[in-house]
Protein backbone atom coordinates (compact mmCIF):
# COMPACT_ATOMS: atom_id res chain seq x y z
CA UNK A 1 0.00 0.00 0.00
CA UNK A 2 1.51 3.34 -1.04
CA UNK A 3 2.30 5.72 1.77
CA UNK A 4 1.08 9.34 1.60
CA UNK A 5 3.31 10.47 4.46
CA UNK A 6 5.68 13.39 3.95
CA UNK A 7 6.23 16.92 5.05
CA UNK A 8 2.69 17.89 4.10
CA UNK A 9 0.39 14.86 4.04
CA UNK A 10 -3.00 15.42 2.41
CA UNK A 11 -6.01 15.95 4.63
CA UNK A 12 -8.29 13.12 5.60
CA UNK A 13 -10.73 12.00 2.90
CA UNK A 14 -11.47 9.52 0.19
CA UNK A 15 -8.76 8.92 -2.39
CA UNK A 16 -8.21 6.40 -5.18
CA UNK A 17 -7.17 3.09 -3.62
CA UNK A 18 -3.35 2.90 -4.08
CA UNK A 19 -3.33 -0.91 -3.99
CA UNK A 20 -6.70 -2.37 -4.97
CA UNK A 21 -7.05 -6.09 -4.88
CA UNK A 22 -7.51 -8.27 -7.94
CA UNK A 23 -11.24 -8.48 -7.33
CA UNK A 24 -11.67 -4.78 -6.43
CA UNK A 25 -14.32 -2.98 -8.48
CA UNK A 26 -13.32 -0.25 -10.86
CA UNK A 27 -13.05 3.18 -9.28
CA UNK A 28 -12.58 1.86 -5.73
CA UNK A 29 -11.55 4.49 -3.18
CA UNK A 30 -9.95 4.12 0.24
CA UNK A 31 -10.23 6.45 3.18
CA UNK A 32 -7.15 8.35 4.30
CA UNK A 33 -7.41 9.50 7.91
CA UNK A 34 -4.77 12.15 7.52
CA UNK A 35 -1.84 9.98 8.62
CA UNK A 36 -2.46 6.45 7.28
CA UNK A 37 -4.73 4.44 5.05
CA UNK A 38 -7.67 2.71 6.69
CA UNK A 39 -9.55 -0.46 5.80
CA UNK A 40 -12.64 1.49 4.69
CA UNK A 41 -13.28 1.43 0.96
CA UNK A 42 -16.01 2.66 -1.32
CA UNK A 43 -16.82 2.70 -5.00
CA UNK A 44 -16.94 5.91 -7.05
CA UNK A 45 -20.27 6.24 -8.87
CA UNK A 46 -19.77 5.69 -12.56
CA UNK A 47 -21.30 7.90 -15.21
CA UNK A 48 -24.47 6.51 -16.85
CA UNK A 49 -24.07 4.68 -20.11
CA UNK A 50 -26.52 7.04 -21.84
CA UNK A 51 -27.04 10.77 -21.78
CA UNK A 52 -30.33 11.69 -20.16
CA UNK A 53 -32.41 13.95 -22.34
CA UNK A 54 -34.16 16.94 -20.84
CA UNK A 55 -37.93 16.57 -20.76
CA UNK A 56 -39.90 19.36 -22.40
CA UNK A 57 -42.65 20.96 -20.32
CA UNK A 58 -46.17 20.25 -21.66
CA UNK A 59 -47.60 23.00 -23.84
CA UNK A 60 -51.14 23.18 -22.46
CA UNK A 61 -51.81 26.85 -23.18
CA UNK A 62 -53.91 26.42 -26.33
CA UNK A 63 -56.30 23.89 -24.81
CA UNK A 64 -56.79 25.99 -21.69
CA UNK A 65 -57.36 29.16 -23.72
CA UNK A 66 -59.97 27.37 -25.86
CA UNK A 67 -61.85 26.24 -22.75
CA UNK A 68 -61.86 29.74 -21.23
CA UNK A 69 -63.00 31.37 -24.47
CA UNK A 70 -65.73 28.75 -24.86
CA UNK A 71 -67.11 29.42 -21.38
CA UNK A 72 -67.07 33.21 -21.80
CA UNK A 73 -68.55 32.99 -25.29
CA UNK A 74 -71.36 30.72 -24.12
CA UNK A 75 -72.28 33.15 -21.35
CA UNK A 76 -72.26 36.16 -23.67
CA UNK A 77 -74.39 34.33 -26.22
CA UNK A 78 -77.37 34.61 -23.87
CA UNK A 79 -76.91 38.35 -23.28
CA UNK A 80 -78.96 40.54 -25.66
CA UNK A 81 -76.89 42.29 -28.33
CA UNK A 82 -73.71 40.61 -27.08
CA UNK A 83 -74.07 37.65 -29.43
CA UNK A 84 -71.56 39.11 -31.89
CA UNK A 85 -68.86 39.09 -29.21
CA UNK A 86 -69.83 35.51 -28.36
CA UNK A 87 -69.46 34.56 -32.02
CA UNK A 88 -65.95 36.02 -32.24
CA UNK A 89 -64.86 34.31 -29.02
CA UNK A 90 -66.46 31.05 -30.13
CA UNK A 91 -64.66 31.01 -33.48
CA UNK A 92 -61.36 31.83 -31.79
CA UNK A 93 -61.98 29.11 -29.21
CA UNK A 94 -62.68 26.57 -31.95
CA UNK A 95 -59.38 27.34 -33.67
CA UNK A 96 -57.37 27.16 -30.45
CA UNK A 97 -59.22 24.02 -29.36
CA UNK A 98 -58.34 22.11 -32.51
CA UNK A 99 -54.73 23.27 -32.27
CA UNK A 100 -54.64 22.16 -28.63
CA UNK A 101 -56.06 18.74 -29.52
CA UNK A 102 -53.39 18.41 -32.16
CA UNK A 103 -50.69 19.10 -29.60
CA UNK A 104 -52.19 16.54 -27.23
CA UNK A 105 -52.25 13.88 -29.95
CA UNK A 106 -48.59 14.56 -30.73
CA UNK A 107 -47.69 14.26 -27.05
CA UNK A 108 -46.76 17.93 -26.73
CA UNK A 109 -49.64 18.68 -24.33
CA UNK A 110 -51.41 16.80 -21.57
CA UNK A 111 -54.82 18.53 -21.56
CA UNK A 112 -56.49 16.95 -24.55
CA UNK A 113 -59.79 16.64 -22.65
CA UNK A 114 -59.74 20.34 -21.74
CA UNK A 115 -59.15 21.23 -25.37
CA UNK A 116 -62.06 19.00 -26.39
CA UNK A 117 -64.40 20.75 -23.96
CA UNK A 118 -63.16 24.05 -25.32
CA UNK A 119 -64.18 22.93 -28.81
CA UNK A 120 -67.65 21.86 -27.61
CA UNK A 121 -68.35 25.05 -25.64
CA UNK A 122 -67.02 27.26 -28.42
CA UNK A 123 -69.21 25.48 -30.98
CA UNK A 124 -72.27 26.04 -28.78
CA UNK A 125 -71.39 29.73 -28.41
CA UNK A 126 -71.12 30.10 -32.19
CA UNK A 127 -74.40 28.25 -32.81
CA UNK A 128 -76.35 30.34 -30.29
CA UNK A 129 -74.85 33.59 -31.58
CA UNK A 130 -75.81 32.69 -35.14
CA UNK A 131 -79.36 31.91 -34.01
CA UNK A 132 -79.57 35.23 -32.14
CA UNK A 133 -78.29 37.12 -35.17
CA UNK A 134 -80.86 35.42 -37.39
CA UNK A 135 -83.65 36.34 -34.98
CA UNK A 136 -82.52 39.97 -34.94
CA UNK A 137 -82.39 40.13 -38.74
CA UNK A 138 -85.86 38.58 -38.96
CA UNK A 139 -87.29 41.07 -36.48
CA UNK A 140 -85.76 43.99 -38.33
CA UNK A 141 -87.07 42.63 -41.63
CA UNK A 142 -90.59 42.29 -40.26
CA UNK A 143 -90.51 45.84 -38.97
CA UNK A 144 -89.05 47.19 -42.20
CA UNK A 145 -91.63 45.32 -44.30
CA UNK A 146 -94.34 47.72 -43.09
CA UNK A 147 -93.75 50.74 -45.30
CA UNK A 148 -95.60 53.99 -45.52
CA UNK A 149 -98.18 53.96 -48.30
CA UNK A 150 -101.74 53.34 -49.36
CA UNK A 151 -102.99 49.84 -48.48
CA UNK A 152 -106.28 48.25 -49.44
CA UNK A 153 -108.49 47.87 -46.39
CA UNK A 154 -108.95 44.18 -47.18
CA UNK A 155 -105.16 43.69 -47.06
CA UNK A 156 -104.80 45.02 -43.54
CA UNK A 157 -103.39 42.58 -40.99
CA UNK A 158 -103.18 42.47 -37.25
CA UNK A 159 -100.28 44.65 -36.17
CA UNK A 160 -100.59 47.21 -38.98
CA UNK A 161 -100.56 50.83 -37.89
CA UNK A 162 -102.54 53.66 -39.52
CA UNK A 163 -101.20 57.14 -39.88
CA UNK A 164 -104.62 58.84 -39.56
CA UNK A 165 -107.99 57.72 -38.28
CA UNK A 166 -110.54 56.85 -41.00
CA UNK A 167 -113.11 59.62 -41.63
CA UNK A 168 -116.45 59.33 -39.86
CA UNK A 169 -119.99 60.03 -41.05
CA UNK A 170 -120.48 56.70 -42.77
CA UNK A 171 -118.05 57.49 -45.59
CA UNK A 172 -116.92 54.42 -47.47
CA UNK A 173 -113.16 54.06 -47.84
CA UNK A 174 -111.16 51.44 -49.69
CA UNK A 175 -107.57 52.39 -48.87
CA UNK A 176 -105.78 53.64 -45.79
CA UNK A 177 -102.29 54.94 -45.20
CA UNK A 178 -100.09 52.69 -43.06
CA UNK A 179 -96.82 53.49 -41.32
CA UNK A 180 -94.31 51.44 -39.31
CA UNK A 181 -95.53 51.08 -35.77
CA UNK A 182 -92.24 52.50 -34.54
CA UNK A 183 -93.27 55.85 -36.02
CA UNK A 184 -96.07 58.14 -34.75
CA UNK A 185 -99.50 56.75 -35.69
CA UNK A 186 -103.12 57.19 -34.65
CA UNK A 187 -104.58 53.67 -34.92
CA UNK A 188 -103.37 50.08 -34.77
CA UNK A 189 -105.07 46.90 -35.97
CA UNK A 190 -105.47 44.58 -33.01
CA UNK A 191 -107.98 41.99 -34.27
CA UNK A 192 -109.50 40.54 -37.45
CA UNK A 193 -113.00 38.98 -37.39
CA UNK A 194 -115.35 37.47 -39.95
CA UNK A 195 -118.04 39.75 -41.35
CA UNK A 196 -121.69 38.80 -41.57
CA UNK A 197 -121.91 40.55 -44.93
CA UNK A 198 -121.18 38.32 -47.92
CA UNK A 199 -119.22 41.04 -49.71
CA UNK A 200 -117.01 41.70 -46.71
CA UNK A 201 -115.41 38.39 -45.72
CA UNK A 202 -113.24 40.01 -43.09
CA UNK A 203 -113.32 43.23 -41.14
CA UNK A 204 -110.82 44.70 -38.75
CA UNK A 205 -111.04 46.28 -35.35
CA UNK A 206 -108.75 49.19 -34.57
CA UNK A 207 -107.50 50.73 -31.40
CA UNK A 208 -108.06 54.47 -31.78
CA UNK A 209 -104.87 55.86 -30.29
CA UNK A 210 -105.94 59.43 -31.01
CA UNK A 211 -109.10 59.11 -28.99
CA UNK A 212 -107.29 57.48 -26.07
CA UNK A 213 -104.60 60.14 -26.22
CA UNK A 214 -107.19 62.89 -25.89
CA UNK A 215 -108.32 61.38 -22.63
Amino acid sequence: MTSMTGDHPPPAGWYPDPSPGADAPAGQQRYWDGSAWTEHTTTTPTAPAYQATAQQAPRDGLGLAAFVLGVIGLILAFIPLAFWIAGILGITGLILGFLGRGRAKRGEATNGTTALWGIILSALAVAISVFAAARLVADLSDEASVETGEVDVFDLEVGDCLLDSPPGGGEVIFTVETVPCSEPHSMEIYAAVRSVLPDLPMCVRCADLTRSARR
